[in-house]
């Protein structure tokens, strides 16, 4: 698999407006890794943030949009490979929030509730640039919560991983209904 060093990306520069930019990819140290892109979902919540609904903090401009994301490692570091059990060419989802890492809840396994985790699509003036998944590449942080997927299941489909995986959480977890109900 030959190493991305540059990628094309959809960033958002004001409402309405997206500009292709090619941005370097960032190098890569034990605990980080870099994500080629295969597919990224579409999200309903991507619409006010291009229509500048949704500005400031999360929102702010310039952003790469797009937090559904599948695709292949391109390359990882030794510390971040053994942390999640990973090697150069295993196709990921990466989910959209990064938790601290470091709480109680993220110790304890709630590292959606992480009261510090940051949102995976931040604006391109955040380090290292590359955070959203309408681009050919993604960076890896430390703390990204990823999952192996099926090579064998069409990248369209795998997409949907989070988004259901995110409905059946809130029906558990805030409506509190289980099995049954």
């Amino acid at each position: 698999m030959g190493m991305v060093e540059r990628a094309r990306a959809a960033v958002l520069v004001e409402p309405r407006r997206i500009e292709i930019e090619e941005i370097a990819v960032p190098e890569t140290g034990a605990d980080d890794g870099i994500l080629k892109v295969e597919a990224t979902g579409v999200c309903g919540s991507d619409i006010p943030y291009y229509t500048g609904e949704i500005q400031g903090g999360m929102g702010r401009m310039p952003i790469i949009l797009g937090h559904e994301i599948v695709g292949r490692v391109d390359r990882i570091g030794n510390e971040a490979a053994e942390k999640w059990n990973l090697r150069e060419g295993d196709r990921i989802i990466v989910e959209e929030h990064i938790p601290c890492g470091h709480c109680d809840l993220c110790y304890g396994g709630l590292h959606k509730m992480c009261i510090k985790r940051r949102y995976g699509s931040m604006s391109t003036d955040v380090s290292p640039t590359l955070w959203g998944g309408y681009a050919d590449a993604i960076y890896l942080d430390p703390n990204a919560v990823i999952y192996k997927a099926d090579p064998k299941v069409p990248a369209e489909l795998v997409t949907l991983f989070i988004p259901i995986s995110n409905g059946i959480y809130w029906v558990q977890q805030v409506a509190g209904a289980g099995i049954g109900s």
